[in-house]
């Protein structure tokens, strides 16, 4: 999560998340009591999810009911760092929001890394390993690679009604041996640890309801306190950018991605 100073794996630009991406004006379009109804009915598969997520509140969930962008900073005990979270309503089909979350090969496109690319694994698929840089004001420049895992489990158990993708630190420099990535390296310093994460719910008017967490302590001397305090931005303001995305990827072409499952996205 961002500081002042603009370090942030994975920052976007932007501000808050625009109505119009979170507002369906059809007629069919859920109330907020059947959108959490909807939710509510999926959280016995919860027990199944992989990623260390903090829990949502149920006014968090109330308001992102009603078509608001919420967010929060949760610090787990013993910790400097918090877990940045956030809960919405994309105005997107669940495929479109999938597509757009494991989209890192465009990602320097819409998000505020400079670099960003598959390092190792299947590009899109569960199991590959992302590189992302960012050029970061006033302090030395940061690196990072996270592991992306898809938890087939909780797709299979919910019947494909809850899709989750959770990311883990994977800091080997080897992984950027032979890529356009490795000259980076060495004019600027990898982050302390990063972990986080998506859970996906569709419903049935059409639109996705999102959850999402960040978990990172960017090391060396920014102070991993002072960049939790803006954890919460950061998660609107990623919303904002990958919602847009998702909006793209309703009419783009197919591109190789895969359901929590590996089967193929239509």
């Amino acid at each position: 999560m961002g500081g002042p100073d603009g370090v942030h794996p994975g920052e976007p630009a932007g501000g808050l998340v625009g109505p119009m991406l979170l507002f369906v004006s059809l007629a069919f379009a859920l109330s907020p009591e059947e959108i959490l109804a909807e939710v509510e009915a999926q959280d016995e598969h919860r027990k199944h999810r992989t990623a260390p997520a903090p829990k949502i509140p149920k006014s968090a969930r109330a308001k992102a009911a009603t078509g608001e962008a919420v967010a929060g900073v949760n610090v787990p005990d013993g910790y400097d760092t918090g877990q940045g979270w956030g809960v919405a309503i994309w105005d997107a089909p669940a495929e479109a929001v999938w597509k757009a979350i494991n989209n890192e090969d465009q990602a320097a496109d819409y998000l505020v890394p400079a670099y960003s690319g598959t390092v190792d694994g299947t590009t899109h698929h569960s199991g590959r390993a992302t590189f992302q840089y960012l050029d970061a004001p006033m302090v030395t420049d940061r690196w990072w690679v996270t592991r992306w895992t898809f938890n087939e489990k909780l797709y299979a158990e919910s019947e494909g009604m809850v899709w989750e993708v959770s990311f883990v630190d994977d800091l080997d420099e080897d992984l950027m041996k032979g890529t356009d990535f490795e000259a980076l390296l060495e004019d600027s310093m990898p982050i302390a640890w990063a972990k986080g994460g998506y859970l996906v719910i569709p419903l049935s008017d059409g639109r996705t309801w999102v959850e999402y967490f960040s978990w990172t302590d960017p090391g060396g001397n920014v102070p991993a306190g002072l960049f939790s305090k803006f954890a919460d931005k950061e998660v609107l303001a990623t919303f904002e950018a990958i919602a847009a995305r998702a909006e793209y990827h309703e009419t783009a072409a197919k591109g190789g991605y895969v359901k929590p499952d590996g089967s193929p996205i239509d």
